[in-house]
């Protein structure tokens, strides 16, 4: 089994030798904090597999939102981390909090037509996920993420990732809640409804009509017999655009 390797990122200290009103590392250099060069760095590194960053105590949220989010790092924010002492005491209270993550696997490698995604498994039912991904705090009991396409659900934006969380039972499903859908012939992610016995209706939130009134995204009959597998959908994880800050959506 292959070893993981961490970075942990000491950005804690209060730089008192500098004579600044800012701490060292927040200090801006050609437009951006001094820090971000970094973590650019980690996360470039085809040796890391995980970063660890431990701010001062009560920067937690400014790191975030100001540095990991601002700047679109792949943190979790469950690895910023804050701690009120020196160095030492720092390195030894980050290594000891330190956690294996939940891997889960993610698929991108999906097209999409009028909001069904016609990626379709092979006879065997079985997809290989584009990359394992960290769910971190924001989903913890996802099993499975996937990239949305389409403007059928309007909640979630097109090129947005789903977390989803896999159906063992089907008699769980709670009718008027979004899943995504693997049948034989394709993926789709929607509002689903009781079809009795034999099927279920899988309902656009999209309700935009044409001239004549006929409904853009119409309403789809699935055959229960051609069901591979519902994923209840928790939410999703998006940006407005490239090096804006990441938006949580949770259902």
């Amino acid at each position: 089994m292959k070893k993981r390797c961490v970075a942990i990122v000491l950005s804690a200290g209060q730089g008192k030798r500098m004579g600044t009103s800012i701490q060292k590392q927040y200090i801006e250099l050609c437009g951006k904090p001094i820090i971000c060069y970094c973590l650019e760095a980690f996360e470039k590194s085809e040796i890391i597999d995980d970063v660890i960053m431990v701010a001062g105590a009560g920067q937690e949220d400014y790191v975030t939102e100001e540095i990991v989010n601002k700047y679109y790092y792949k943190i979790s924010t469950s690895n910023v981390e804050t701690i009120n002492n020196e160095r030492e005491s720092t390195l030894k209270s980050s290594s000891f909090s330190f956690r294996e993550k939940k891997r889960i696997p993610f698929y991108d490698d999906v097209a999409s037509i009028g909001g069904v995604n016609t990626m379709v498994a092979d006879n065997s039912g079985h997809i290989a996920p584009s990359e394992l991904i960290d769910a971190g705090d924001w989903f913890p009991e996802a099993t499975a993420a996937i990239r949305h396409y389409g403007d059928s659900m309007i909640e979630y934006p097109s090129g947005s990732i789903l977390a989803l969380k896999r159906v063992e039972d089907n008699r769980l499903i709670i009718w008027g809640r979004n899943y995504s859908i693997e049948t034989t012939e394709f993926r789709i992610t929607k509002r689903l409804q009781d079809g009795g016995e034999d099927y279920i209706l899988a309902y656009s939130s999209n309700e935009s009509t044409y001239s004549d009134g006929r409904l853009i995204h119409s309403p789809i009959r699935i055959p229960k017999e051609t069901i591979r597998h519902i994923d209840l959908v928790l939410g999703c994880v998006t940006k407005e655009y490239s090096n804006g800050p990441i938006k949580i959506i949770k259902q």
